[in-house]
């Protein structure tokens, strides 16, 4: 997976299902700098090709997720067996409270265009809707419970 924001970071996932044009991936990740238990040290990634937003959820050996992030992003490509994508610097948090916008301070010094902007906006309406949910439901892995 190659995400390219300000520097051009890469991980490795394992993909665990795919379909035409989404891809589902996990990969252990170290939950601990966030304050999460680390119990939910596995992280299951949801992408969709041409799609603006992608979904990560932490998530334990039951299947619960402790929280979703919802990535915004220029659209995504998937080639085989890899993704990758032009970060924008905002994403979504979702946890048994509800919704709230993480890295805004990041957000307010990016030099982003104008067409960017308009993708973030779209992107928003498009998780506070719950579009980007029935993306995942339309998977053969929609997105795990969250703990309350």
């Amino acid at each position: 997976m190659n995400h390219a924001g300000k520097t051009k970071d890469r991980i490795t996932a394992v993909t665990t299902h795919k379909g035409p044009d989404w891809l589902v991936a996990r990969l252990r990740y170290d939950v601990r700098q966030f304050g999460i238990s680390e119990r939910f040290n596995t992280a299951e990634l949801h992408f969709f090709r041409e799609r603006t937003v992608a979904v990560w959820q932490f998530i334990d050996r039951s299947n619960i997720a402790y929280r979703s992030y919802y990535n915004i992003s220029e659209p995504v490509s998937i080639t085989g067996q890899e993704v990758s994508f032009r970060d924008l610097e905002l994403d979504v948090l979702r946890d048994g409270h509800g919704f709230r916008i993480l890295d805004d301070e990041d957000f307010k010094h990016a030099s982003l265009r104008r067409a960017q902007l308009k993708m973030i906006e779209e992107s928003l309406l498009l998780i506070l809707r719950g579009i980007v949910d029935k993306w995942c439901s339309s998977t053969r892995v929609p997105l795990r419970p969250l703990v309350t």
